[in-house]
């Protein structure tokens, strides 16, 4: 007799999510019901989505910029008056709380519930590493530009892969190393070139 809790169709696999309606309802193969159904998933609504999240990036990093280097308040007669805005945490709070309003809009339109499954202790890790990254991300502001910051995120590659190979045992081929090298490099070359 086999085991039926290691099979797709089995309750193991079913994921309880409760702000994400597509995938409560599942298939005896595991898939979302409405997986199949959809009509919406074409190459040129791929093309729309890519773009609306691409545009919205750079839209945000030049709104980012602006904020932290250009002076407020001074006028022509006295442009010494004018002052930099310095409270990083002011904005990583309104940026957060426009983000829950926008989410509750989104669950009550599509009928989800606010109820989780996941405990808040869970959330709470995740969102301290969040908050201390887009506060530094700001910070940063005051001393490169958005694209120079952005590139150099890309230096993290290396040693997240030194990370996985010490700590997680991960293995990885000579093509990683290299497509690492580059993009690093690439990035070094952009900034500093």
């Amino acid at each position: 007799m086999s085991d039926t809790s290691s099979q797709p169709g089995s309750s193991r696999f079913k994921r309880s999510i409760s702000t994400d309606s597509f995938l409560r309802e599942v298939t005896d193969e595991g898939l979302p019901k409405h997986y199949y159904g959809r009509t919406n998933r074409t190459p040129l609504n791929l093309a729309v989505c890519v773009g609306g999240v691409l545009g919205s990036l750079c839209i945000y990093g030049v709104l980012q910029e602006r904020l932290m280097t250009i002076p407020y308040g001074g006028t022509t007669e006295s442009p010494e008056s004018a002052e930099m805005f310095t409270s990083s945490v002011f904005l990583v709070l309104i940026n957060r709380l426009v983000t829950v309003c926008v989410s509750a809009v989104g669950i009550v339109l599509t009928g989800d519930s606010f109820k989780t499954m996941t405990p808040l202790n869970l959330y709470a890790s995740i969102a301290f590493a969040n908050l201390v990254t887009t506060v530094c991300q700001y910070e940063v502001l005051k001393y490169l530009s958005f694209a120079a910051s952005t590139l150099a995120k890309c230096a993290k590659i290396i040693p997240v892969m030194i990370w996985g190979k010490i700590i997680l045992h991960k293995s990885y081929n000579w093509r990683d190393y290299a497509m690492a090298a580059l993009v690093t490099g690439g990035g070094f070359f952009f900034v500093f070139g």
